[in-house]
């Protein structure tokens, strides 16, 4: 096995332990008001989703809630991607395929960074809470409806087409990814939280312009 399978093999282990990985998706159907999202253009999404996505202030523990965030993020375009590889869309399984290479890979990374920049801190993912003290044992763990919330997984449409429901599904997943690195990279000066916010905005724009081929 390759050096950099084993490492996300033995990583993505590890976040089992410590409750950091997903369960099996859900998938209800799709709020069709958003099949129109235009990256760029407007909204990233609706005021409520942004809200849920809120990492919260650039404070002590900033960068720890902002890599619990993201790795459940990653988990949901990780189902997302999941549902759709064997569908029968040769344009959809293939992009489906590399999102799941590439989030597992960002997934094993941050988990990798969060042992060794927050030693001391919950082994469970943490939230912030507006008001809540920012010392690391005082912060809350996230609740199974905050890592649903933060995955976004439940989107896609699986009575229609599915590789444009997949497509625009992850559009809007992708675009919520987008503005919570930008948001990091207003906010950290942490050299990986900025690299791995960078590699984000970069990896996931391209994948919205080919999702968007696909709708």
């Amino acid at each position: 096995m390759k050096l950099s399978a084993l490492l996300v093999n033995s990583s993505l282990s590890l976040g089992l332990l410590l409750g950091l990985t997903s369960p099996a998706i859900a998938m209800p159907g799709m709020d069709h008001n958003h099949d129109h999202h235009q990256h760029g253009g407007g909204d990233h999404s609706s005021h409520g989703s942004h809200a849920l996505h809120d990492v919260g202030p650039a404070d002590a523990t900033y960068d720890l809630r902002f890599i619990d965030a993201m790795i459940q993020h990653h988990y949901g375009a990780i189902e997302m991607a999941r549902v759709t590889i064997n569908q029968g869309h040769p344009g959809a399984g293939a992009l489906a395929s590399e999102i799941i290479s590439a989030q597992s890979w960002e997934i094993a990374n941050m988990l990798r960074q969060r042992r060794l920049r927050f030693p001391d801190a919950p082994i469970t993912p943490v939230r912030y809470t507006p008001g809540q003290p920012t010392v690391l044992n005082q912060l809350k763990p996230m609740t199974e409806a905050d890592k649903v919330a933060m995955r976004m997984s439940g989107t896609m449409d699986m009575m229609g087409d599915r590789g444009k429901a997949f497509a625009a599904a992850m559009i809007l997943h992708h675009e919520m990814a987008i503005a919570m690195a930008e948001d990091a990279l207003a906010k950290s000066g942490d050299s990986f939280v900025r690299s791995i916010s960078w590699d984000i905005i970069r990896t996931q724009s391209d994948e919205i312009r080919r999702l968007r081929g696909l709708l």
